[in-house]
């Protein structure tokens, strides 16, 4: 017997396997009625989008203030500068942390699109100090609501500070 014949025969013995197994074939008896439709669960409404957060330039966190002070521009890079406080003082021996004294982050709340930052400066030694102010250019804005997070190191414990910035078309 050849390999076609084997194969033909391999076939038409699986397509039965499937014809019995499954019900296909010659077969006068009434079918069943099929079972009746299961009704679906609502749609929800569409989520309505959150509201802005309102502007906020001043952060609390730990003990430590952090004031916002910069302008998000659409259209250009932008600068922001940040200084910190403790108990009314500057603090003057902020830490390095990822690269510098201080690490922004800039997102867009429209779409979570993330702004390039850069801090000025050369990258700090593990024993340098710095403070009380940073300051950061970020990439080219849109108009819309930002939030902006500061991480910076002090007494060996990192802190984020939180800002909502609106940016806003310069008329």
């Amino acid at each position: 017997m050849g390999t076609g014949t084997r194969l033909a025969g391999t076939v038409v013995a699986v397509t039965a396997v499937f014809a019995v197994a499954w019900g296909v074939g010659a077969s006068t008896a009434p079918r069943p009625a099929p079972p009746p439709a299961v009704p679906s669960a609502p749609t929800p409404p569409a989520a309505a989008p959150a509201p802005a957060p309102p502007e906020s330039r001043v952060a609390l966190v730990d003990g430590y203030r952090v004031r916002l002070d910069g302008e998000l521009v659409p259209g250009g890079p932008s600068q922001v500068f940040a200084t910190i406080t403790r108990d009314g003082a500057a603090v003057t021996d902020l830490e390095p942390h990822l690269g510098g004294f201080g690490h922004l982050v800039v997102l867009r709340l429209e779409d979570l699109a993330l702004l390039p930052v850069r801090s000025g400066g050369p990258a700090p030694a593990p024993t340098d100090r710095s403070g009380p102010g940073l300051a950061f250019t970020t990439g080219s804005t849109a108009p819309g609501t930002y939030r902006l997070y500061l991480e910076f190191r002090h007494a060996g414990a990192v802190r984020t500070a939180t800002f909502a910035v609106s940016a806003r078309e310069v008329s």
